[in-house]
Order: structure tokens, then C-alpha cells, then sequence
């Protein structure tokens, strides 16, 4: 399934700047540097202190209208105004020329999208949906820091009391004591993370869609 995404996503986002006419900027490239070289230049990591185990890469940055001739080699400087681009092309479980753009947005993509936010600290995300042979859907998903706050109390649980202790045992046991590290794995859906999920659908189902023309380059 993430095969099919990255060997499709160059030509999703080559539909979206034509279907939206928006030139879309690479975070890591084009003179932008929003990723960190410390995190090996694949993500940007969270700003604040304390949060820095949290990191994320958009598909691409949109920055604002800026009055400049076309052409201009100059890139604006990002700001909150700026807008993200987060690209999915479903596998449709190993089916994906049967795939039609979604009707709804699925709830569990929203954590990412609003993480995408929170550490790039801009206030919206294009939210392109894109399928090989029935055209494509968008969403534009606005920063919602208050959803945020439960997301990020879930994932900080998550890490620190399940993720760093396994992950700790596998680095000191050379990868050999897995039966031990499984002992961290969670036993049972946690309330915070239940509640996130319902405020994740309630977000979902709240955006409105943007149906997009089969695409342009067959």
C-alpha cells in the first residue's frame, strides 16, 4: 500500500497544482529549509521544549500570494498563513484502479493532519485525495489547537510508557528480546485515546468535499 502512495504521489501533486492552480513548494527544498537536519533532513521536529520527539514532513507547502512577476526566483517566507498539502493514494486494499475519491474523509487521518500543523505552526491543510482512474477529492482541514491538546496527551502517553521503554529493550538486547519489549505494548484502548477517536470523526465528518475531474495526465 505505501508503495503504490510514493510511486503515485509525484503525479497527484502534479494534478493538484494544475486542478487548483497552486504552486506547491517542497519543505525541505526551494530555498524554504523547514526540515531539520538533525532529524536527517526528513522531518521538521516540534518547536517547543519537551516536544521535540514529535516530527513530521508535509507533501508540500503552498505559500501565499505574493504580488511578485512570474518567474521571480524568490520564495516567500513561510508563515502561518502559509498552507500544508498532505497527499494520500488509497491501495484500496490491493485494488486501487477500483478506488473513487472519498465521499467522507476518514477520521483517522486527522491526528496527522493537525500534528502537520501544530509543528509547521500554519492554520490550514489541503487535504488532496487522489485516485488513478476516478479523479480526485479535497478537503481543506483548518488548525483546531483545542482537538489538538487530546491528541497530543495520547501520543505523549503512548511514547513515554510504551514505545521508549520496548524500544529501550530492543537497543540493549541487540533486537533479540522481542518477547520482552511486547510487554509494553498497550492491553487496552485507553479513554483519552477513545474520546480522540470520536472527536477525530466529528472533525471528518465535518469537512466539506471538494470533487476534483479525472486526471489530466493519463
Amino acid at each position: 500500500g505505501a508503495g503504490w502512495g510514493t510511486k503515485h504521489e509525484p503525479r497527484a501533486r502534479d494534478d493538484f497544482e494544475e486542478l487548483t492552480g497552486l504552486k506547491v513548494h517542497d519543505a525541505g527544498k526551494e530555498g524554504l529549509a523547514l526540515l531539520d537536519k538533525e532529524a536527517g533532513g526528513l522531518v521538521r521536529l516540534h518547536r517547543e521544549e519537551g516536544k521535540t520527539w514529535l516530527g513530521a514532513a508535509p507533501d508540500g507547502i503552498i505559500l501565499p500570494q505574493t504580488d511578485s512577476a512570474a518567474g521571480d526566483a524568490e520564495v516567500a517566507t513561510p508563515d502561518s498563513s502559509s498552507s500544508l498539502l498532505e497527499i494520500k493514494c488509497p491501495y484500496n486494499r490491493g485494488f486501487p484502479r477500483d478506488m473513487k475519491p472519498w465521499q467522507t474523509a476518514p477520521w483517522y487521518y486527522m491526528a496527522q493532519v493537525q500534528s502537520l500543523m501544530e509543528i509547521f505552526d500554519m492554520d490550514s491543510c489541503h487535504f488532496y485525495c487522489w485516485t488513478i482512474e476516478h479523479g480526485s477529492c479535497l478537503y481543506m482541514v483548518e488548525r483546531d489547537r483545542e482537538y489538538w491538546q487530546y491528541v497530543y496527551c495520547a501520543l505523549e502517553e503512548f511514547w513515554h510508557k510504551n514505545l521508549v521503554p520496548a524500544r529501550e529493550i530492543l537497543l540493549d538486547s541487540g533486537g533479540m528480546d522481542v518477547a520482552a519489549a511486547l510487554e509494553y505494548k498497550p492491553r487496552e484502548i485507553h479513554m483519552l485515546t477513545e474520546y480522540t477517536k470520536i472527536l477525530s470523526q466529528r472533525m471528518a465528518n465535518s469537512l466539506e468535499v471538494k470533487p476534483m475531474p479525472n486526471n489530466l495526465k493519463m
